[in-house]
């Protein structure tokens, strides 16, 4: 059977800008083995690989969805995690590579540590329902579900609109703070696009960069910083372009940095990797400020 996954995109490829202006629901990105669950019209279930091979021994996932809650002829789109590991929050490289050996062995006996973990659903003759509708379908389908069911619903953080970083720096700290490899965005606009797309990026965990004030933006007027700092303007080596700071503080900071100009000194910065825009500039994606860099003499 031919079926084609939406494949996430990574979200320090692209500018911060392609989060402007849609809404996002924020899930766990799960660092396990992608499977489809293929439940047809006459209630078969099947289980296919990213690159179209069947899994037939993953019987006991097959034998519950076939009840009678989950609905026919959809396809439920699948991370496999060994669920000991999962639930013990171990690093992701450790959960993925045990269950992928568990995942690549056959017969049903050596597979029974596996569950499935479903961030998305969709008919696999095409799906133009949008995003908030398939998760309001989702949350139908799995939320009378137990963890100790062999599949269940991706853990799922909120929504947020457009580029919001507090709001993902916030909930990508919970995640890494539990061993987790990071957030997916799933656009609520966009129907269930096969392969590549934009609609579905991957937010991974944040790298540390030191960059040097160069200049500061001040809040606009009516806003609620106004007259305080906004952002920090900053070189950072690796950047062709200066680097703008302007998530991270609280309003004490910001006032603090009016009266004390941090012009010319250092920062530690969070980010998720270097990003470069259409015309070859590279900056950061996502730069969160972290502290300033204290020299020892």
């Amino acid at each position: 059977m031919q079926l084609t996954p939406m494949l996430g995109q990574n979200l320090k490829d692209y500018p911060i800008s392609v989060l402007d202006g849609k809404r996002w629901r924020m899930s766990e990105k799960i660092d396990g083995v992608r499977r489809l669950f293929y439940k047809s019209a006459t209630n078969d279930v099947s289980a296919w690989s990213r690159t179209n091979h069947e899994d037939t021994w993953l019987t006991h996932i097959h034998d519950h969805l076939c009840g009678s809650n989950f609905p026919s002829d959809t396809v439920y789109d699948c991370e496999l995690v060994d669920r000991e590991l999962y639930f013990k929050h171990v690093p992701s490289f450790v959960l993925r590579s045990a269950t992928n050996a568990k995942a690549s062995q056959q017969y049903p006996d050596n597979k029974q540590d596996l569950m499935a973990i479903c961030f998305d659903i969709f008919k696999p003759e095409g799906d133009l329902r949008r995003g908030s509708e398939r998760d309001v379908e989702l949350y139908s389908i799995f939320h009378e579900g137990t963890a100790n069911d062999p599949i269940i619903r991706v853990p799922i953080f909120g929504t947020v609109f457009g580029a919001d970083t507090d709001i993902i720096y916030k909930t990508m700290n919970e995640v890494v703070g539990r061993n987790g490899e990071g957030l997916m965005l799933l656009d609520m606009d966009s129907i269930y696009i096969p392969g590549r797309s934009s609609a579905l990026l991957k937010v991974k965990r944040t790298q540390e960069f030191v960059g040097m004030v160069i200049d500061l933006e001040m809040g606009r007027p009516g806003t609620k910083i106004e007259g305080m700092v906004a952002a920090l303007i900053c070189t950072v080596p690796g950047c062709t372009v200066p680097v703008r700071v302007g998530s991270g503080f609280n309003n004490l900071e910001r006032e603090a940095m009016v009266r004390d100009s941090p012009i010319g000194k250092e920062i530690e910065i969070d980010a998720f990797s270097y990003s470069q825009d259409r015309k070859g500039a590279v900056s950061l994606n996502l730069p969160i400020f972290k502290q300033f860099v204290r020299r020892t003499k």
